[in-house]
């Protein structure tokens, strides 16, 4: 889901199996590594991947991979997936969540609803 939802727009990046695997290996065990997968009839159709990160002020989490499958977007299956998010978030006692995004991509709409 990873290579076929970032290689198509509004990214079209150019990831292989190989690259891709390796991203997601680094940051599933990295220190802090949290996530949460969203499953369609015992599909993968979204995650949000990221890290805690101790700052001096709080517990930040900042996310670094949010996606839903092509075909399953405008579907409120992001927004359902980045509510619960947040909430465990919150439940793990993390204050400030810390998302990068591109104006130029056509994604930043979403996260100002």
């Amino acid at each position: 889901m990873y290579v076929e939802t970032f290689n198509s727009p509004p990214w079209n990046d150019e990831w292989t199996i190989e690259t891709a695997s390796k991203r997601l290996y680094q940051m599933i065990n990295c220190e802090g590594f949290y996530g949460l997968i969203a499953y369609k009839e015992e599909m993968v159709v979204g995650m949000i991947l990221g890290s805690e990160e101790q700052f001096f002020n709080g517990l930040m989490f900042n996310i670094k991979e949010f996606c839903i499958k092509n075909e399953m977007r405008n579907n409120g299956i992001g927004t359902i997936l980045l509510k619960e998010f947040e909430n465990r978030l919150k439940n793990r006692g993390v204050t400030e969540i810390i998302l990068f995004t591109s104006r130029e991509d056509g994604t930043e709409g979403f996260y100002n609803n």
